[in-house]
């Protein structure tokens, strides 16, 4: 199996669904841009969703469509569980990457925080999501 590994760029928006873009590089050769990791609102669940394209095509509420820029090959039938194993691995250690990076920055700023007082010689306070 190839190695690889993830470059993330956060999002600014916290309170939105898309938490950061995902660059996926494989075997330190190719990289392919545009995944996202995303967040459910109502459970907090964490899911990957792969690059697509908006489409110039309006479905039938008036909102774009949107097509894969990448997808898994159709497997024959005796690949499907090699190519779900595959998909389930990438997605899966996507999102641990994602929240050990995620741990790390919030660790910073959290030491960050904590040496900036106010002018009352309070903690600033940040919501924690």
């Amino acid at each position: 199996m190839f190695s690889y590994s993830f470059d993330f760029h956060p999002f600014q928006n916290p309170n939105g669904s898309a938490l950061a873009f995902v660059d996926l590089i494989i075997d330190s050769t190719l990289k392919v841009k545009g995944f996202k990791i995303m967040k459910n609102q109502s459970s907090g669940e964490l899911w990957v969703a792969p690059p697509q394209e908006k489409s110039n095509k309006m479905d039938d509420d008036g909102k774009p469509i949107y097509f894969p820029r990448v997808s898994w090959v159709d497997p024959k039938a005796d690949d499907a569980d090699r190519r779900t194993k595959a998909q389930e691995e990438l997605y899966t250690e996507m999102i641990n990457a994602w929240e050990s990076s995620n741990t790390s920055q919030a660790r910073r700023g959290a030491a960050q925080q904590h040496a900036t007082r106010n002018n009352q010689g309070k903690l600033w306070k940040r919501n924690a999501n």
